[in-house]
Formats: C-alpha cells, sequence, structure tokens
C-alpha cells in the first residue's frame, strides 16, 4: 500500500498499487493483457471478495468491462468502510514496467526487455453521507473485528503447547462475535471471521470435557449465523457430535 492520502472534507484519498496482475482470470482473460488496454484517469470498480481463504480483507479490482485486473493489498480499514455501505471510487493513475532497452542494449541492437505491467489506482472514501454516530459506529465495528482477529490467531497458536489457554480465547472470541452479530446489521454484515465452533469443541473433546463440547455444539445449532461456517468445518462438527453423545 502506498498511503499517500489526500484528507477532504467528507472524503478521503489514497494510492496503492494493484497486487496479483500476472494472474490469468478464472474465464481465461490474462490480466497483463487487459492493462495494456488500461490508460490514465479510467475508472475501476472495488468489489469485497467475502469467498476468499487467504486474505479476510480481500478487495477485486475491475475494469470498465468487468473484468479483473486484480486486487487491492490487504486493507482492514477500506474493507471494513465498504462492509458498513461507505462509499468508494477509484481511477488509474499510472502504468508501470513498459517493456524497455538498456543503453548497453540499444548500442548492440538487443531486443526489447518484457516487464510485467503494474498498475497503481487512487481510492476515495466517501464519508459525505454519514453522521459523527454512523462513523463512530463503523470504527466501533471495526474495533470489535480487529479483536476478534487477534483473539482467533492467538487461540490457533496456543493450541499445541497451551490448549487450556486456546480455549479460553477460542471461547471469548465467540462472546465477541455474538457482541458484533447484535450489535447491528452492519455489524453482522461486515464479520470478518467465521465463529471458531469447530477448533473450539475439537480442543474440548481432547480434554474431554465432552459435556462442554456438546453443549456448544447445541448451542451453535440453534444459533442463527448470518455469516456461516465452512462445509470442511460443518462436517467434523457434524462428525463431532454423533461421537460425542455416544460417549
Amino acid at each position: 500500500m502506498l498511503e499517500i492520502e489526500f484528507q477532504g472534507r467528507g472524503e478521503q484519498k489514497f494510492r496503492t498499487k494493484i497486487v496479483g496482475v500476472t494472474f490469468n482470470n478464472k474465464d481465461g482473460t490474462n490480466r497483463q493483457e487487459l492493462l495494456k488496454k488500461c490508460r490514465i484517469h479510467q475508472k475501476v470498480f472495488l468489489e469485497r471478495d467475502y469467498n476468499n481463504e487467504h486474505d479476510l480483507y480481500a478487495i477485486k479490482v475491475f475494469n470498465v468491462s468487468h473484468k479483473q485486473l486484480g486486487y487491492i493489498p490487504s486493507d482492514s480499514r477500506l474493507a471494513s468502510h465498504m462492509d458498513c455501505g461507505g462509499i468508494v471510487s477509484a481511477e488509474i493513475v499510472k502504468i508501470t514496467g513498459r517493456p524497455y532497452r538498456s543503453i548497453i542494449d540499444r548500442l548492440f541492437g538487443l531486443k526489447k526487455e518484457k516487464k510485467n505491467l503494474g498498475c497503481i489506482i487512487e481510492i476515495t472514501k466517501n464519508f459525505a453521507n454519514k453522521d459523527q454516530k454512523a462513523i463512530e459506529e463503523e470504527e466501533e465495528i471495526e474495533r470489535i473485528n480487529l479483536k476478534i482477529i487477534d483473539l482467533i490467531r492467538e487461540a490457533e497458536s496456543n493450541e499445541k503447547e497451551n490448549p487450556k489457554t486456546s480455549i479460553s480465547l477460542y471461547e471469548t472470541a465467540v462472546e465477541k462475535i455474538k457482541q458484533l452479530d447484535d450489535y447491528s446489521y452492519e455489524g453482522r454484515a461486515s464479520r470478518l471471521r467465521e465463529i471458531p465452533i469447530n477448533r473450539l469443541t475439537l480442543l474440548l473433546e481432547r480434554q474431554k470435557k465432552y459435556d462442554l463440547a456438546v453443549k456448544y455444539l447445541h448451542w451453535y445449532e440453534s444459533y442463527r449465523d448470518y455469516h456461516g461456517i465452512s462445509s470442511k468445518s460443518q462436517k467434523a462438527i457434524n462428525k463431532r457430535l454423533i461421537r460425542l453423545n455416544k460417549k
């Protein structure tokens, strides 16, 4: 992220490069070929990618023909702004990496060296339609989201060496997730992590706390989880509940 910021009335501007520009899209289109057709001041469009397994804050970048050029580098603030209904716009300010020849290449008549094209865009976050209360709510949602992420990461890192600590952290994360889900519609829509019900009950089972594991599993069955969990996690907890009920 280049983090060149411009603060104006009701808006914030910053510039960043697009990442992932050397990959092909699922439909077979080549992002490098798409970038060759891009021009400075052309509009691009940003869209959240909630199914991205590698980046919780993933944001896709599309050209005017809705062909993907790449991604925004991971940015929790921009993702949270979009999740809460914030307005964003973006345009291309620079295309980098045009083919070139060095002085020596030119002297000896060597061919141009090919460089991958890159793209820098300017993003505008618009706050004009938000009152102070809405801005404060967005900041609170982001704060809770970041706390949940920190708790789950710490819990994951403690699973082997300190399983009891990990269980406690997962339990706290569950409570924070419930708090976020209850906060508002925007809170539910902007949640960035799934409920760690699979990891929590797995550790409880390993610690032979069967009754508590079953209690959590039954709670999750009745919980209205708008975010949902992965199919892999769902299969695991279904099998675990059957296994624990037998015990």
